[in-house]
């Protein structure tokens, strides 16, 4: 029981300290945080646009997309078209449920 105690109050102190560092020299940079400070780091660019070859007219041939489905049209303003291009392919599910169950697994 006393060696229990003696390791305890004595030994365990010692186990801690040998897990820390120390950096001896403060003002000194480490070379992986040169490394890290030099790097540089590409901006990160989130697409929110679906890719234009599932609007082709050889996507919608290959997986059988209805000729009255509603294409996307590019105007220049990819916010515009894509809120057109929503709103329209909306109305057609709405108006066409059981021709949409269909094609609903595609990228349109």
């Amino acid at each position: 029981m006393k060696i229990l105690i003696f390791v305890t109050i004595f030994m365990l102190p010692l186990l801690s300290f040998s897990q820390q560092t120390v950096n001896k020299e403060p003002n000194k940079k480490s070379k992986s945080t040169a490394i890290v400070v030099n790097k540089q780091i590409k901006p990160l660019v989130i697409h929110s646009e679906r890719p234009t070859y599932i609007y082709s007219d050889e996507y919608r041939n290959a997986n059988g997309v209805p000729e009255d489905f509603p294409k996307y049209i590019n105007t220049g303003n990819s916010k515009t078209d894509a809120d057109n291009y929503y709103q329209q392919k909306q109305l057609w599910i709405k108006n066409n449920p059981e021709r949409f169950e269909k094609i609903k697994h595609l990228a349109l």
